[in-house]
């Protein structure tokens, strides 16, 4: 603004928000015009300085720091406002005026009659500091309470409409009415446009398992709009997981969960509220989402966040499990572990062809340099799958048994437990009653009595779903399925497999768990072929057959650990021509046979016998003669 000895006689003026009338400075400048006239004060050429839509409270103002600036610089002989809260609202008011005197200045405020050559203006400036740093949190107090009030009169809003609702007038002949007197009553209703899409949203997730990113990704597809209040049109992922959250959906509002606190330059941050300063109320009419698909949502946000969520004194995030085995993107990607370090194989791709290799192989911490071409090992698992399930080994038979002596241990200890199960319910219902009652008469709305109702209301219904379960299952004779039935839906599951339908991925994860890759190397040779081994969990397999024909609490029992295959192979190539002759050509050559002999013998060529012949040879030298 100036540099040298040259000062200015500084007017400074402001106001707090956009919403505020752009004339409040000019206005200020008419007051400050004035009160200097009265005092009989001149300045010929003032400096003007208008902040506009700039808080008080905060320290980080362009003009303030550039003020600031002047005074250090001793270019400010008199800085002038209408009233000292127009400089600051904050506690470092003091500081800068004092500055101000120290380099030859002078400060003046109109409406306070605040002027530095007067004695006792110490006083004044520090009252004057103190009352306008006390009303920003009185105002913010103010503000609460009023929020609060129309959060808990059981239709009003404090700004925190989501998508799926609206606000509109209480009197729908407001336009047409005078804009004077107070300000009108606005309730919140279901905006069923928007509404449809919620439902939509909850289930594609609870019902259909999309992943989160797929439903953002299908509603931009779909040009679905966001919102009237929203900035951008595109859907993300964190949105689409913040309606599957929140609780204003099955009618639970809450409100005011953090306060606003600010620091001594008026940087704001949001903190947790008091629990009595935690608002929630229950509106049923208000409910989008029923019941049972909001629970069918929140179990499996529960399952997901086992998966990703954060380990225990973990600082950075990380799965608990592979992504592969919730959203596998093939059929063995993810599913196929190397046998001598254990890492999980990762597609690699050369010469337009995809494989599956240890990933441990390319850093030099893992020997294994066989990695399975992804379309065999896909073949060679499907096909093998495809036939033995189409048998009746024996440890299938077990896993029946063991599902018919869990039903046969579920029909002796029922009765008890639905006994049981009945006493707890009218517990929880008598103290649901008793909450309901306290907060009808209005003697509790603070957020632990709420949380607490809700709670009960959780496992009202979980005690309910129990309990007819467990009358279902007993309400008629239930028979395990017979041996012919069940192998019927065997072939069934060995035609979905065959056909790679997509659920197949899943299904593998289900029941084959951990597939591990063993490198088979003959003798003289550094690469060989793969073989796959594994085990097939036989209560998995009858878990996917026998849903919906058994009660769950059936299904769920038994003792699934002994209900294992034993450990199948699956060869992924196997040994070459050069490989099966090595031994036989040997021999011959101990023989005296000629090499244009053993070359009719074997079919081979001559390059390709002698090859053979060196490798055994070499290995016998090294005492590796049995494939590795």
């Amino acid at each position: 603004m100036g540099s040298g000895k040259m000062q200015f006689d500084v007017l400074y003026t402001r106001f707090s928000t956009p919403m505020q009338r752009e004339e409040s400075c000019k206005d200020q400048e008419r007051n400050i015009h004035n009160g200097l006239k009265k005092l009989g004060i001149e300045y010929p050429n003032p400096l003007i300085l208008h902040d506009m839509a700039e808080s008080g409270t905060k320290a980080e103002r362009a003009l303030y720091a550039e003020i600031y600036e002047m005074i250090r610089c001793g270019q400010v002989r008199l800085l002038v406002v209408d009233d000292q809260a127009r400089l600051s609202r904050g506690d470092t008011v003091m500081p800068i005026i004092r500055d101000l005197i120290y380099h030859g200045g002078r400060f003046i405020s109109i409406q306070d009659h605040i002027d530095t050559t007067q004695k006792g203006w110490e006083l004044k400036v520090k009252v004057m500091e103190f009352h306008n740093s006390t009303t920003v949190t009185e105002l913010g107090h103010r503000v609460r309470r009023g929020q609060a009030g129309r959060v808990l009169d059981g239709h009003g809003s404090a700004g925190d409409i989501r998508f799926g609702y609206l606000s509109r007038f209480l009197d729908p002949n407001h336009a047409e009415q005078s804009r004077r007197g107070p300000k009108p009553k606005k309730e919140i209703v279901v905006y069923e446009v928007e509404a449809k899409w919620v439902v939509w949203i909850f289930e594609r997730f609870g019902v259909d398992r999309w992943s989160i990113g797929a439903i953002a990704r299908e509603l931009n597809r779909l040009k679905v709009d966001k919102g009237r209040k929203a900035t951008k049109p595109q859907w993300r992922a964190e949105l689409v997981q913040r309606i599957l959250q929140h609780t204003k959906y099955v009618g639970i509002w809450g409100w005011g969960a953090t306060t606003t606190i600010r620091s001594s330059t008026g940087k704001k941050k949001q903190i947790p509220a008091e629990d009595d300063e935690v608002i929630k109320v229950i509106r049923p009419n208000l409910r989008i989402v029923p019941q049972a698909l909001w629970d069918k949502a929140q179990a499996r946000l529960n399952e997901l966040h086992e998966i990703y969520g954060m380990k225990e004194g973990q600082k950075r995030r990380g799965p608990r499990v592979h992504h592969t085995e919730v959203y596998p993107a093939s059929l063995c990607g993810g599913l196929l572990f190397c046998e001598l370090c254990g890492a999980r194989l990762v597609v690699q791709c050369s010469t337009g062809a995809k494989y599956l290799g240890c990933p441990n192989h390319r850093n030099g911490t893992c020997a294994m340099t066989y990695r399975p071409p992804m379309e065999v090992a896909e073949k060679a698992l499907l096909g093998f799958l495809g036939e033995i399930l189409c048998s009746w080994p024996e440890w299938l038979e077990t896993a029946l048994g063991s599902m018919r002596t869990s039903l046969t241990d579920l029909a002796r200890r029922v009765p008890e437990e639905v006994a049981a199960r009945r006493r707890r319910l009218e517990e929880v219902r008598r103290m649901k009653k008793n909450l309901l009652g306290a907060i009808e008469q209005g003697t509790l709305q603070v957020k632990v009595v709420v949380d607490r109702l809700h709670e009960l209301e959780q496992e009202e219904r979980h005690l309910e779903a129990e309990i007819t379960e467990s009358e279902e299952a007993l309400k008629g004779p239930v028979e395990m399925p017979d041996e012919t039935l069940v192998m019927a839906q065997l072939n069934d599951l060995a035609g979905l497999v065959r056909a790679n339908n997509r659920k197949v991925p899943l299904l593998l994860r289900k029941i084959l768990g951990r597939v591990v890759v063993h490198e088979m190397r003959m003798p003289g040779k550094k690469k060989g072929y793969g073989q796959l081994r594994f085990q097939i969990d036989g209560w998995a397999i009858l878990e996917e057959l026998l849903d919906g024909k058994l009660p769950h609490c059936v299904i769920q029992a038994g003792h699934r650990e002994a209900c294992s295959s034993p450990e199948f192979q699956v060869d992924l190539g196997g040994p070459t021509r050069m490989d099966q002759w090595a031994p036989k050509i040997h021999e011959m050559r101990r023989q005296g046979t000629g090499w244009l002999e053993i070359c009719r013998i074997t079919g081979l060529g001559l390059g390709a016998a002698c090859t053979a012949h060196k490798r055994w040879h070499q290995a016998q030298r090294d005492g590796d003669t049995k494939p590795a």
